[in-house]
Formats: C-alpha cells, structure tokens, sequence
C-alpha cells in the first residue's frame, strides 16, 4: 500500500461515544495514512479506546495534552504537531466525523495535478467536496 504524504488529526474532548466512527474512517483510507488522536484531557474513556486501536494499528497515535487547553488551544496543539511533522497535507476531522474511504487519495491527486477520472456516482463528488477540506501546509 502506498503510503501517504497526509497526516490525519483528530482533535477530541470526551469523545468516548463517537471516535470510534472516526478512527474506523481513517483505517479504511485507500492510502495508507497516519491518525495523530490529540485529547485534552478527557475525563471519559476516550484514551483507553484510542489505546486499544494504537495498539492493533500502528499507524494511530495518541497524544494527551497535561492540562486542557480549550478547544482553540487543542486546535493549535494539534497545529503544532503538525508544523513539526515530516507531512505535507493535514486533514483536520473531528470527533465523530468520518471520511470517505478514498478521501485522502483524491485531494493528494489534486494537489498532485494527476489526472482524476470523473465519474457520476454521488458518493464520488460527495468525496471530493468532503476531502477539498483539507489543508495545504505552507511552503
């Protein structure tokens, strides 16, 4: 599987009840992708679920902030690491939101300027209009 230039984040504060949905999204992406999970602090059980997925799949880690930072502050967290990252693209999803499972790929297409082939399936133009989300690093 090709590896991708993109690193997926997913902010979350308790979201015990809906990162699963989310983690499952990113596992199914065409590319392979990697998942940075950034808690701040929750107080459900949140880490022990992005836990047991890190361990299983090596591709997710997770990053638990020392105190909470807010929702803005984890934003920047998560920003932070980024900017700090070996990665071009970022896509920023948040808990409990899911991506479609050749998301990843099509913007890297796009932002590659390879040649997309167009088809009339819904699901397809519903992909690219969730993936043209995603942010550009600055260069």
């Amino acid at each position: 599987m090709i590896e991708s230039k993109t690193l997926i984040i997913i902010p979350v504060f308790n979201g015990a009840d809906y990162i699963k949905k989310s983690l499952e999204s990113c596992l199914i992406q065409t590319l392979k992708t990697h998942i940075l999970v950034v808690d701040n602090c929750s107080i459900d059980n949140t880490q022990q679920i992005v836990k047991d997925y890190a361990k299983k799949n090596n591709c997710i880690k997770l990053i638990v902030n020392k105190r909470n930072h807010g929702r803005i502050g984890n934003l920047n967290v998560c920003l932070d690491h980024f900017m700090n990252s070996q990665y071009k693209y970022l896509k920023l999803l948040f808990v409990g939101d899911e991506l479609v499972e050749n998301s990843i790929e099509i913007v890297e297409n796009i932002f590659l300027n390879k040649r997309l082939l167009l088809e009339t399936n819904q699901d397809y133009h519903s992909s690219i209009y969730q993936s043209l989300c995603i942010l550009h690093s600055l260069s």
